[in-house]
């Protein structure tokens, strides 16, 4: 539980971290503010900057606390009566707020778009599309929010009876596929860096 929100919270802060950027660019740019475009884009790009390092210090932070249980992402277990009764008691509780936490995140994600539409349709002006458009992304991130918090509960509960994706077949899987991933992403990454610096092609590099 602790876990999902502190996730869910990094995530928020990523999604709403280009919003000061936006506003306060566009407020520059058009006057609406008083001081420049350039101004304006170092205080968004500094505030931008701030939120995200926020947001990976509770991601390292989490993934660091939660390190000790990885096993249980693709190692067999075996609960007691007691345990397996606690944990399936947990999951019919927490069934009903499982279910309104996506409805309502997928809803939000979808109607985020409304306020960006509508505005668009009345005026043009950069600055209240601007405003519209962070709407969208607060929209987003609460919608964003609610499905992590939801999804991360959800799969502990999974993990722990070993049902949906974290079956002993799907364990198995699991472990072979985080070797593949070991080896495989750093080796991308590797051949991305290696070709971009050479050819300086990053305009298409990003293929990778």
């Amino acid at each position: 539980k602790k876990s999902a929100i502190t996730i869910a919270v990094g995530v928020l802060l990523c999604i709403l971290s280009p919003i000061c950027l936006l506003i306060l660019t566009v407020g520059g740019d058009t006057g609406a503010l008083p001081f420049s475009a350039e101004a304006g884009a170092g205080i968004g790009i500094s505030t931008l900057l701030l939120l995200v390092i926020f947001a990976v210090a509770l991601f390292v932070t989490t993934g660091l606390q939660t390190k000790q249980f990885e096993f249980l992402n693709t190692q067999p277990i075996k609960l007691d009566r007691d345990a397996l009764n606690f944990v399936n008691e947990v999951k019919q509780q927490y069934n009903q707020k499982y279910i309104i936490y996506n409805v309502f995140g997928v809803c939000l994600c979808i109607a985020s778009a409304i306020p960006l539409i509508a505005t668009a349709c009345i005026t043009e002006n950069d600055w209240y599309v601007i405003f519209a458009l962070a709407v969208l992304l607060i929209l987003v991130a609460i919608g964003v929010m609610l499905l992590i918090i939801a999804g991360v509960n959800n799969s502990a509960v999974n993990m722990l009876l070993q049902e949906g994706e974290y079956t002993a077949e799907n364990k198995q899987k699991n472990e072979r596929n985080e070797k593949i991933a070991a080896v495989y992403f750093p080796f991308a990454a590797a051949i991305y860096l290696a070709y971009s610096f050479i050819t300086n092609d990053w305009a298409k590099s990003w293929i990778i």
